[in-house]
């Protein structure tokens, strides 16, 4: 709950580790450019990606957390502008499958931290769901592998529905849906996606946010935008986004080496 001035030269180093400012330790990522104009009125969180970089934002006071949410001053309003890069941290961005593999065994001096809390999990999930993470993920070498054939898994698997029948209250959310239900919403991929993955021994978290989509140039962003997916970290390279959700946008080929 606590939030820090985003420009502030004292909380710089905490900013920079949130947002993965001085990851890949080698290589670089491909950046990108976006603006944001506000057309209705909002909250005070500002619709930034995670590994942001040159933040431009006119006259508004910016801080961030620890969870590397932005927020201005005030709510925000008709008209407000801001502009930003970013480096692009998909599985299929150019050159990240490399960066992962060659950063494997670099001196990465927080990656036990993120181990020590993105690794947790519940003690009551049931041993069924250990053997689905085992089964897909257990042969495979790389981390990066890993991440890539789960998320093919939920991907190709499960079925999308946004009218999904509750859990029951004695079941866990994750167990429920890859036992018996076998379909549901973003919530439900990315919950998978992110168990499955600590299972797997990759740190992992569950984000919450909006899926921008641009044509022409363009992205009109509402609450139908509404999306959630998985963030995976790997040592030297940071977080990287797994959108595990069958149907929607990128990620949906099989990942190299896959069996059929």
């Amino acid at each position: 709950s606590r939030r820090y001035n985003y420009t502030s030269l004292r909380f710089e180093p905490l900013r920079d580790i949130l947002l993965d400012y001085f990851l890949p330790l080698e290589g670089s990522l491909p950046e990108k450019s976006a603006s944001v104009r506000m057309t209705g009125a909002s909250a005070s969180t500002m619709f930034v990606p995670q590994r942001l970089r040159n933040l431009s934002t006119g006259a508004l006071a910016v801080y961030f957390n620890d969870s590397s949410e932005l927020f201005t001053t005030r709510g925000l309003q008709i008209g407000d502008r801001y502009a930003f890069a970013y480096a692009d941290t998909l599985p299929d961005s150019p050159g990240i499958r490399e960066l992962a593999a060659s950063s494997e065994l670099l001196d990465d001096s927080n990656y036990e931290n993120i181990r020590s809390v993105y690794l947790s999990l519940p003690g009551h999930i049931q041993k069924e769901v250990y053997d689905i993470a085992e089964s897909v993920a257990g042969a495979v070498s790389t981390p990066f592998g890993k991440a890539e054939v789960l998320n093919y898994y939920l991907r190709s698997s499960f079925a999308y529905n946004l009218d999904v029948q509750a859990p029951p209250e004695n079941a866990d959310f994750v167990a429920y849906f890859l036992l018996s239900a076998r379909e549901g919403y973003c919530t439900y991929f990315a919950s998978a996606m992110t168990v499955l993955c600590r299972m797997a021994g990759l740190p992992a978290r569950y984000v919450e946010g909006f899926v921008a989509e641009p044509e022409g140039g363009t992205a009109y962003v509402t609450g139908l935008d509404a999306h959630a997916w998985t963030e995976v970290y790997f040592n030297g390279l940071g977080w990287v986004t797994f959108d595990a959700t069958s149907g929607r946008g990128r990620n949906t080929a099989p990942p190299e080496g896959s069996p059929p």
